[in-house]
Order: structure tokens, then C-alpha cells, then sequence
């Protein structure tokens, strides 16, 4: 009788462990079926925001090549990693593009002369897993933004309009490379710079922009007007009174260009920009011997860091000296730094070449930004909340859902701003300088 009783416990013991097996395999399926693809959504969503720093600096890389003429290099981290897991399993990482697009004019005109400039659009994307209509990341004649089609968010500007001109780099050349790794991006002046001048000048540029956005920018210059937009052919025609500089020149991102900038064919009043004659409008560091920003460091916020952290990093093999705007100095060249409390800290970094010392300015801004949120009821209307700490001088609030920007112009603090919508809709607040720049983010799905 024993061993008949020992037997059944042994089987109903088996039973139990092939039933909590069973269950185990089951919550590890549904995990692996929800959870996990939604972790990624996130990250892939953190990751699009946190592109507009890599983006931006290629802005730079083209207008100060073009400005200086000296070659510039760029690592671009072309695609992401999802977070490391044990027993789940990731999809394979999203492959990355960045291409030139086919070649469009600038036209440079007045009452007696005509001359167009080809240029391109740099387009970056991210064929995203999980992330459903990402933004493409967008270059054009004096801005860098985030593209959603109907809306541009994230818009930058550099020194295109001048406070008494205009500062025209085309960006040449066919590029078209899809990565899961970093490429290595070369920058090449194709042309001298010249600095023409110029009475009553109209300057068409390409745009993905808004007529409002063109409309609001002039707005804010002096002796600047848009004289036609044509949301057809997709260009902007600005222009200003009276006789203005116009500086010139344009900059390759491979091998060929499209033509150059054919400065013999302008006949315009001019002086080449070269050693003998360094002036040009960026207001270039008085030592011609500093190597770029952009080659010697990087300053990044990276999407696994907390809110008050930052990566300093030395790019090439510079003895560096490190004062973090906190009391914090190093000369290390990797450092991962946590601000104990929010605010801007001015950074200053120095590198000795050849015995000659170099120095950097550069700022980092640690702001917390904070978003709450209720439904009222079972409608479909919620109630959100939120905070900037501190308080950005001039910076305001952009809301945008599933993408696309609600409203814009908000105040920093928020208690009641009202948004109607739909269960799974992706919310983000962008905290927004007065420049256009995003200064910090923060995002929920409803």
C-alpha cells in the first residue's frame, strides 16, 4: 500500500512541476510576445530623440569646412542596440541610412544678374522595428530637423542669414550608405570661398519647411523678406534692400561633386577669403592651427544615461584637461559625469599639440523635465501635467502626439493641458529654446 501511495505522490509531484513548467513557459511567451517589443518601442522612440545631437553636428561639419576650408571627419553611429536581456530575445538591430538626395538649385539673382547653385538634401533614417512612422532626420540649406512629412520639429539653424547678408554652403556630392555599424564621414571644401557683394539680392533656397515657418523666421531678422513660397516645387525665395555681403563656396560628402559653385560665371564686385584674408562670417578662432571642435571632443547624452548625466569623450589621441563647469576637473579621456543638481554649466577643455595649447568652450544644460497624466472618466480625454525644473529662460513647450505637433508655444509649466485622444497614442514633450532648439524631452503612451 505504501509503495502505491509513494507512486501517486511521485506522479502528481511530476504533474505539479509539468504544470508550473507549463506556466512558467506561457508568462515567458507573453513576456516575449508584449513586453518585449514594447521595451524596444521605447528605446527605438528615446533613440530617434536622442539623434538630434549626432544630426546637428553634422550641420556643423558641413558650414565650418565650408567657412574654413579645411577637411572635417565625422563618426556617425548609423543604427542602435537594444538592451541586453538573458533569457528573452531581441530582433536583430535596425539598419540605418544616410543619403544625399537628388540635386536641387539655389538661384542667386538681383535686377542684373542670374546664377544657380546646385545643392542636396542629407536625409538620415532609421528603419526602426517597432517604432511606427519615425521622423527622418533632414539637412538643408542652413537648418537641420526632424522630418514628419507634415510637420519638421527639432529645427536648427546656422549662420545662413547673415545680420547683413547671406552665408551659402552647397552641400554636393552622392552619398548613399545603409549601416548597422558607425561610418566615417569626410567633409571637403570643392570651391574657394568668396565674398561677393550684392544690391537688392533674392536668394530661392529648397525647403521641406512651412510657408509659416519662412514667414515667422524673416519676421525675426532685419531687412528681411519672403517674397514668394512655392509649396509645389518646394523652395523659398527670400529676400533683402540695399547692397549686402554674400559669402560663397560649397562642400562635397564623397568623392565627386555637382558642378562646383563656377564662382567665374558671377559677376559680382568679390574677394577671395583665403590665409592672406581670414575674415569670414562664422568669426573663426584667431589661431588657424586649432583643429575643429568636432575632431578633438564630444560632449552627448546618451539614451541609457540618467537625466543628470553627460559623456565627455576626446576623439583623437590629445592629452586632455577637463573643467566640467562644477568643480569637477580631469584629464581623462572617456568620463561619464553626473551633475548633482539642475542648471548650465559652462565646460572648458584644453589639448597640447606639439607643445602649443588649445582651448574649448562649450555648455551643458541638466534640466528635469516631468510629464503626468489622467483620463477623465472613460472619454477619451486627458488631463496632463508638467513641469520644467529649472525654468529655461525664453524656452516654451511643444506638444506632440503619435509624431505629429498639437500645439506649440506652451508654457513650461503645465497643469491642466487638455488632449483628446486615443488609448496607445505616444505623447512626447519637447522643451524648446528660443532658437528652436529641443533642449530636453520626455514621452508616454497613454
Amino acid at each position: 500500500m505504501s509503495d502505491i501511495i509513494t507512486d501517486e505522490r511521485a506522479q502528481a509531484m511530476q504533474i505539479g512541476f509539468i504544470l508550473i513548467f507549463g506556466i512558467l513557459v506561457l508568462m515567458l511567451t507573453m513576456y516575449q510576445a508584449n513586453i518585449v517589443p514594447e521595451q524596444n518601442r521605447q528605446a527605438e522612440i528615446t533613440h530617434s530623440n536622442d539623434m538630434e545631437f549626432e544630426f546637428s553636428s553634422i550641420e556643423s561639419n558641413i558650414f565650418n569646412t565650408g567657412m574654413d576650408g579645411t577637411p572635417s571627419t565625422k563618426v556617425y553611429p548609423m543604427s542602435m542596440r537594444y538592451q541586453t536581456r538573458l533569457i528573452t530575445v531581441n530582433a536583430p538591430p535596425p539598419a540605418g541610412t544616410l543619403s544625399t538626395s537628388r540635386v536641387n538649385e539655389i538661384t542667386i539673382s538681383n535686377s542684373s544678374m542670374e546664377h544657380n547653385v546646385r545643392t542636396r538634401y542629407l536625409k538620415y533614417d532609421l528603419d526602426y522595428r517597432y517604432y511606427q512612422n519615425p521622423p527622418t532626420y533632414t539637412y538643408e540649406t542652413g537648418f537641420t530637423y526632424r522630418n514628419f512629412g507634415d510637420a519638421q520639429t527639432a529645427i536648427s539653424q546656422n549662420q545662413f542669414i547673415l545680420n547683413n547678408g547671406f552665408s551659402i554652403v552647397a552641400l554636393q556630392g552622392v552619398y548613399n550608405k545603409t549601416s548597422y555599424n558607425s561610418e566615417r564621414l569626410r567633409f571637403e571644401r570643392t570651391d574657394s570661398l568668396v565674398k561677393y557683394e550684392i544690391t537688392d539680392p533674392e536668394i530661392t533656397v529648397p525647403t521641406k519647411l512651412s510657408n509659416e515657418f519662412w514667414v515667422d523666421f524673416a519676421s525675426e531678422k532685419s531687412n528681411l523678406d519672403v517674397i514668394s513660397y512655392d509649396s509645389t516645387e518646394e523652395t523659398v525665395t527670400l529676400s533683402r534692400t540695399g547692397p549686402v555681403d554674400l559669402y560663397l563656396t560649397s562642400v562635397s560628402l564623397s568623392d565627386t561633386a555637382d558642378g562646383g559653385v563656377n564662382h567665374e560665371d558671377i559677376d559680382l564686385p568679390s574677394s577671395n577669403i583665403g590665409s592672406d584674408n581670414p575674415t569670414d562670417p562664422t568669426d573663426p578662432p584667431t589661431d588657424p592651427d586649432r583643429p575643429p571642435a568636432e575632431e578633438v571632443y564630444d560632449i552627448r547624452d546618451e539614451s541609457w544615461l540618467n537625466n543628470d548625466e553627460r559623456i565627455f569623450e576626446v576623439l583623437q589621441g590629445y592629452n586632455p584637461q577637463w573643467d566640467l563647469g562644477d568643480g569637477t576637473t580631469s584629464t581623462d579621456y572617456y568620463i561619464q559625469h553626473q551633475y548633482n543638481t539642475p542648471g548650465t554649466y559652462d565646460i572648458t577643455f584644453t589639448i597640447t599639440i606639439d607643445g602649443d595649447q588649445y582651448t574649448y568652450t562649450d555648455t551643458v544644460a541638466i534640466v528635469d523635465l516631468t510629464l503626468e497624466y489622467s483620463q477623465r472618466g472613460n472619454s477619451g480625454n486627458y488631463d496632463f501635467t508638467w513641469n520644467t525644473n529649472p525654468e529655461v529662460n525664453g524656452a516654451s513647450v511643444t506638444f506632440v502626439a503619435n509624431g505629429n505637433v498639437v500645439e506649440s508655444g506652451l508654457s513650461q509649466s503645465e497643469t491642466d493641458y487638455s488632449y483628446s485622444g486615443n488609448s496607445g497614442d505616444d505623447i512626447e514633450i519637447q522643451l524648446v529654446d528660443s532658437n528652436g532648439n529641443i533642449i530636453k524631452t520626455t514621452s508616454t503612451t497613454i
